[in-house]
């Protein structure tokens, strides 16, 4: 592969390079049936291709004919490796015990985009007097101060009024 590969990086684009270079056998390894059979195609397309131009141009250069050697082989890999998948038995997926995942922690938005949805109240609860679930005696409460004490309101102008 290293041959190929350094005789064909002048030759070729990055497009046919990265075919080229999936036909090496360890690449071969990591490619699915599909996309074997897309490469299949393609390396197909680009051998019928550059034979074609060897052929019509003046006997064929070097280089295109070297182009379409190049291809043929990957062709060749592409297809023995598909015919390897196809003669292997597909195995059967055999139950795995597995360990029961840690239960995740939830983590919650700050603040949510829709209030939560209030509980029903029972109708025992409904009857009972306003104060009647309070424990201890009512403490009367400040009232808050103003968030902005400079702010008066501003009686209506003339303009407003007219309106």
């Amino acid at each position: 592969m290293r041959k190929m590969r350094e005789t064909g990086t002048a030759l070729m684009n990055a497009r046919e390079m990265r075919l080229v270079l999936a036909s090496a056998p360890r690449n071969l390894m990591e490619l699915s049936r599909r996309e074997l059979m897309a490469m299949v195609r393609r390396a197909r397309g680009l051998v019928v291709q550059y034979e074609k131009l060897a052929r019509r141009v003046m006997g064929g250069r070097m280089h295109t004919r070297r182009k379409a050697a190049l291809f043929r082989t990957a062709l060749s890999n592409f297809e023995s490796q598909l015919r390897r998948m196809e003669l292997a038995p597909v195995r059967k997926a055999r139950p795995v015990m597995r360990k029961r995942p840690a239960a995740k922690k939830v983590m919650r938005p700050a603040a949510r985009a829709t209030p939560p949805r209030k509980k029903a109240v029972s109708a025992k609860k409904a009857t009972r007097p306003a104060g009647y679930a309070r424990r201890g005696p009512v403490k009367a409460r400040a009232h808050k101060a103003r968030r902005m004490p400079a702010m008066k309101a501003r009686a209506p102008t003339r303009r407003a009024a007219t309106r």
